[in-house]
């Protein structure tokens, strides 16, 4: 009888022992596996990489190297690799990255990107589809994977990678021209023409926008609207948003190509401050090259710098005074500080080297028009618009000419024509409400006064006009 107690005593401690065996097992199975040790993706050998990058990777592969197994150090070279246009070993560094640590879909979206700029098309809009579903709420990611989509062809998808952009960034008007070249593609021409209007007003120099508006305008029978928005989205090329990872990348760019690009791209944002930074480092590690000094002298004439401008554009001119745009910036230098006469010798010899260059004509005018030289000024802006029949400022400018130099009959057909080419222009809008006014059209003038208090209530210039007009303000 003493046995049976044994015997389930026994079999107590081996359902025990059992059960603490399962639990050990299982506490192993569920403790991480380590991570890899990845080598670092090293620059190729086949193409020349300047110093300064070399430096930037070099320093970054020895801290993949004392931590091989860390993916934001993978990633962090990835992104060096990626501002420096050297796309295959950034294409390595994401995709080690994306082993180390695969619950961060920004990696495989880096790695999309580098792709598609290697070639493999393929494998990048796999991996943007991916990256697309993972990022929902990121209208960067969405807004590319829209475009890729939309150049795939599949209209829907773009669609509503596109909406999930705007549902975030309602206003952002890359978002509102992806969506208006969907429009396009169903040919629903005020649809877009709808939403470029959006984003042209938010941003008038958008390119992409005023392109896809010329289009909508097309498409609308509107040829002559078509035309000049067309003209002035010449050129134009897909700009993409930010991500979490670009404010990093940007601070790696060092090549110089990556920082004209960059920089360029942030003028073309309306970002000049930012733009200018980027001319400002570029010249510090380039000092002789006199195309940057140009361009950081037109950088600092662009955010009012205007003392600053002249130094760097005489600078430029002591490295090499046979380029016309540093004489053209020079000259508009000199204007900007009231120094019209120091201005002349510039402009004329812009002019001299550009002859067929509309705005150089434009300049050497504004210095006639400053020394009260208005129809020889006259004759010049003659030349110009002659020579570039889209310049919405070179006509503006002639408006104004006319009248100083006894044409006014000519006065309100050129503010006509300017306005056509730039119908934002609210100065240009404005002399037009006060030739037509001054023609004896007081009906057309109210009508013109009325687009104008809605446009710009507060503008004293506007309110003027209501006034002689008889409208409230």
């Amino acid at each position: 009888m003493m046995d049976a107690p044994l015997q389930m005593r026994g079999a107590r401690d081996a359902r025990l022992l059992f059960a603490v065996l399962l639990a050990t097992l299982a506490a192993g199975s569920c403790s991480p596996a380590p991570k890899p040790a990845l080598e670092p993706a090293l620059p190729p050998d086949s193409i020349p990489i300047e110093a300064d990058v070399r430096q930037l990777v070099e320093g970054q592969i020895a801290v993949v190297r004392r931590d091989p197994s860390s993916a934001a150090a993978h990633g962090k070279l990835g992104l060096m690799y990626e501002a420096n246009d050297l796309w295959v070993p950034a294409e390595t560094s994401f995709a080690n990255a994306a082993v180390l640590d695969p619950g961060q879909p920004l990696w495989r979206y880096h790695r999309s990107i580098v792709l598609r700029e290697a070639g493999r098309t393929g494998e990048a809009d796999q991996l943007l589809r991916q990256s697309g579903a993972e990022l929902q709420s990121d209208p960067a990611v969405q807004h590319r994977l829209g475009a890729a989509l939309l150049e795939l062809g599949d209209v829907s998808a773009a669609e509503a990678a596109f909406q999930r952009a705007l549902a975030v960034l309602p206003d952002q008007p890359e978002c509102l021209v992806g969506m208006a070249f969907v429009r396009l593609a169903r040919e629903d021409y005020a649809g877009a023409r709808d939403l470029c209007l959006r984003a042209v007003k938010r941003e008038p120099g958008f390119r992409q926008g005023q392109y896809a508006l010329g289009l909508a305008y097309r498409g609308l029978g509107d040829t002559a609207r078509a035309e000049t928005a067309l003209t002035v989205g010449a050129e134009a090329k897909i700009r993409f948003l930010d991500d979490p990872f670009s404010v990093e990348l940007k601070t790696y760019r060092v090549n110089l190509m990556s920082q004209i690009t960059e920089a360029t791209t942030l003028e073309q944002a309306h970002r000049p401050e930012e733009a200018l930074a980027v001319w400002a480092r570029i010249v510090e590690r380039h000092p002789k090259e006199k195309n940057l000094v140009t361009n950081y002298g037109a950088a600092l004439l662009g955010v009012g710098r205007t003392e600053e401008a002249i130094v760097q554009l005489k600078r430029s001119l002591e490295l090499d005074d046979g380029e016309f745009a540093t004489h053209l910036n020079l000259a508009e230098a000199y204007l900007r500080a009231g120094r019209a006469k120091d201005a002349a010798a510039p402009a004329d010899r812009a002019v001299e080297l550009a002859p067929q260059v509309g705005r150089t004509h434009r300049t050497r005018a504004a210095v006639l028009a400053a020394a009260r030289k208005y129809d020889e000024a006259y004759q010049e802006l003659r030349r110009a618009v002659e020579l570039d029949p889209h310049d919405a400022v070179a006509f503006g400018a002639l408006t104004e000419m006319s009248l100083l130099s006894g044409r006014e009959d000519e006065a309100k057909g050129w503010c006509e024509t300017a306005l056509q080419l730039d119908p934002t222009n609210l100065p240009v809008r404005v002399n037009l409400a006060r030739l037509t006014l001054r023609s004896g059209d007081a009906e057309s003038a109210r009508v013109q006064v009325k687009e104008l208090l809605k446009m710009a209530p507060e503008n004293p210039r506007v309110q003027a006009l209501a006034a002689e007009v008889g409208l409230p303000r």
